[in-house]
C-alpha cells in the first residue's frame, strides 16, 4: 500500500472524502486458474489504476490474498467509486453466472 491509498483510506473513514477526488473502480476477470479458488471469486473489483501497473493484489477469498501480473485480468467494467450500487449489482450477476450483464 502505497502514501496515496493511505491518505485516501484515511479521508474515506473521516468522511472527507469529496466527489471528485472518488477512486474509480474497474471490475476485472481473472483470465489465468489459480490454485485453491474459488470460481466466484474470478470476477472482483480493484481502484482502477491498480490495472495499469505491473502487478495486481486479488482475494483468493477463505484461500487469502495474492498477487498476480496485470497480464492474466481483464478489464470488464468501470465505475466512479467502490460503493457504487450499480457495481455491486454487476458483481453479483458475474458471480451467480448470468450472462446478461451489459
Amino acid at each position: 500500500m502505497n502514501l496515496h491509498e493511505n491518505i485516501y483510506r484515511i479521508k474515506e473513514m473521516m468522511g472527507i472524502i469529496s466527489e471528485s477526488e472518488e477512486t474509480e473502480y474497474a471490475v476485472i476477470e481473472i483470465t489465468k486458474p489459480i490454485a485453491r479458488m474459488e470460481p466466484k471469486y474470478y470476477y472482483q473489483e480493484v481502484p482502477y489504476w491498480h490495472t495499469k501497473e505491473d502487478m495486481v493484489f486479488i482475494k483468493k477469498g477463505s484461500a487469502g490474498n495474492k498477487m498476480i501480473s496485470t497480464k492474466n485480468i481483464k478489464v470488464l467494467k468501470t465505475f466512479k467509486g467502490r460503493h457504487d450500487p450499480e457495481m455491486k449489482e454487476y458483481l453479483k450477476k458475474l458471480r451467480s453466472g448470468d450472462k446478461d450483464t451489459n
